[in-house]
Parts: structure tokens; C-alpha cells; sequence
């Protein structure tokens, strides 16, 4: 009998498929305490082997064999010294030494640069991991109730250890599929109950919401300076003028901060030419 590839064994293949095809339930423990500890450790052991190639220098500086007075300036006797034709006045600890610091100096600076690239990534939504814990738990969903060491990685979690491999989402996108869901979505759309993994859950295209966030907010951004002028037209003492100026860029400030994902110079560009805006405006009018 043929069997439906997409049919997948509750458990971690089909928790696996899900996060597969919604990136924002890949939700994972970073391990960033053992990650820092590792490097600690490495560390360790690099400034062991730094102390013990000082010493060797040293000691090869100090012996009485020319061959190992030059290991310092002859990089080709060193690199024979610990090798089959080395005769008995060559000592080879000190490129053994460089053999095995050369090794764990390579993999510490991978794990100093994996370490660095972990903790970049985003933190999960909170709404995220609440629809991965929903659909783990409930049994008409995911019902997926792991039993080893891992079963309460998502149930009972560390959030400020979890991360999310594709978090992308702002902020305001988020907002919008919660908001569409409670009094829209869940009304209109049904289940894909022929997918296993998305039985009886609702899955949105992220791409046409977030587009559709970009909208509103694009409307939003138009409307802005317009109602705050309306608003400074409406005020005819100066004070109280600069009072609302300063107050409604602060406002928009904050709204692009929190909407978008704009950095702090993006922010503080937009917000002086907005400012700038308002305050020809204030001098125009008197």
C-alpha cells in the first residue's frame, strides 16, 4: 500500500514539519550559558599552552645547541625539530606546542564567532511561542508531549535562553494577525485538516499580512504630519505651540521605533526632518 509522505508520527518529526513551514514556531534553547562557558574553558586552555610555548622559547633561547638558539629566527629548523631526521640536539616541544595551540586557537575563535552569530539571533514572539505551546498541548492540534529530558523546553521555558531562527515579523505585523484572527479570521478561514500538522489550526500568509501592515502604516505615516498640523493650526499661543511640536515628535518617534524596524539613525532622521516640518509650519503661521 502506498503510504502519504506528508503524514508525519506525532512526536518530533511532525513538531519538525511545522516549524519547517512556519518559521515562527523554529523556536530553539541557544545554550548561550554553556556556549560562553565552553568558551571559557578554551580559553583556559589556550593560556596554558600560551605559558607553557613562553617557556619553551625560553628554554631553547637558553640551551647551549646553536640549532635551538635559532628556532626563534629559523622557522624551518623549528618545524623540523620534532620530525623523523631530527638529529638528538633538536628539542621538538616547542613546535609541538605550536601544533596543538594552532588546533584549539582554531577552535575556539569558531566557537568565539558561532557564539557571537547565536546571540544575534531574535528572541520569539511571545504570541509565537504561545501558538507553539497551544499546539504541542492540545490533542485536536499537534499533540505533541515529548517525554524525555527536552519535554519542557516550550512548556515550562527559560524564555531569555530560547531563540528564534526566522523571527522577522515586526512588531506591529504581529499585532495585526492577532487582531485579524480574534475577530476576523477565525470566522472566515478554516483548517488544511488534509495536513496533519495544521489540523485544526488556522495558518495565515505572513507575506499578504505583513504587506498589508505596511499599508496601513504607509497611511498612517501620510496622515501624521497632515493631523498634526491641523492640530498646531487650531493653537494660537506660541508656547503651547512648541509644547504640542515637541509632543508629537516624541509620538512619532516612539511609533517608529516600536512599528518599524528602523535603527536608531533612521529614527532620528526621520523624526528631525518631521520636526522640521512642524516648525516651518509654526513659523509661517506666527
Amino acid at each position: 500500500m502506498a503510504r502519504n509522505g506528508d503524514e508525519h508520527v506525532p512526536g518530533y518529526a511532525l513538531l519538525g514539519k511545522l516549524m519547517w513551514e512556519h518559521s515562527d514556531t523554529a523556536i530553539f534553547r541557544s545554550f548561550g550559558a554553556f556556549s560562553a562557558e565552553n568558551l571559557l574553558y578554551l580559553q583556559a586552555e589556550l593560556v596554558g599552552l600560551e605559558n607553557e610555548l613562553r617557556y619553551a622559547q625560553k628554554a631553547d633561547q637558553g640551551s647551549p645547541h646553536p640549532e635551538r638558539q635559532r628556532y626563534a629566527v629559523n622557522w624551518v629548523g623549528l618545524s623540523q625539530s620534532a620530525g623523523e631526521d631530527a638529529c638528538e640536539r633538536d628539542d621538538g616541544t616547542q613546535w609541538q606546542i605550536v601544533l596543538e595551540m594552532r588546533s584549539k586557537l582554531k577552535e575556539y575563535q569558531e566557537a568565539l564567532l558561532r557564539h557571537r552569530d547565536i546571540a544575534k539571533l531574535a528572541k520569539p514572539g511571545r504570541s509565537s511561542l504561545q501558538s507553539l505551546q497551544e499546539w504541542m498541548r492540545r490533542t485536536s492540534m499537534g499533540d505533541v508531549r515529548l517525554v524525555g529530558a527536552d519535554k519542557d523546553i516550550w512548556s515550562k521555558p527559560d524564555y531569555g535562553d530560547l531563540v528564534c531562527v526566522d523571527e522577522s515579523e515586526a512588531w506591529t505585523t504581529r499585532q495585526l494577525i492577532l487582531l485579524y484572527h480574534r475577530y476576523i479570521g477565525k470566522h472566515i478561514h478554516k483548517s488544511d485538516e488534509s495536513r496533519r500538522h495544521l489540523r485544526n489550526a488556522i495558518a495565515y500568509d505572513n507575506i499578504v499580512i505583513e504587506r498589508v501592515g505596511k499599508m496601513l502604516m504607509g497611511v498612517a505615516g501620510g496622515l501624521l504630519p497632515v493631523i498634526s498640523i491641523v492640530v498646531l493650526y487650531t493653537v494660537k499661543d506660541m508656547a503651547t505651540r512648541l509644547g504640542i511640536l515637541a509632543l508629537l515628535t516624541t509620538v512619532f518617534s516612539l511609533c517608529l521605533t516600536v512599528a518599524t524596524k528602523a535603527d536608531v539613525t533612521q529614527v532620528f532622521g526621520a523624526s528631525a526632518a518631521f520636526a522640521a516640518v512642524l516648525v516651518v509650519f509654526v513659523g509661517a503661521s506666527g
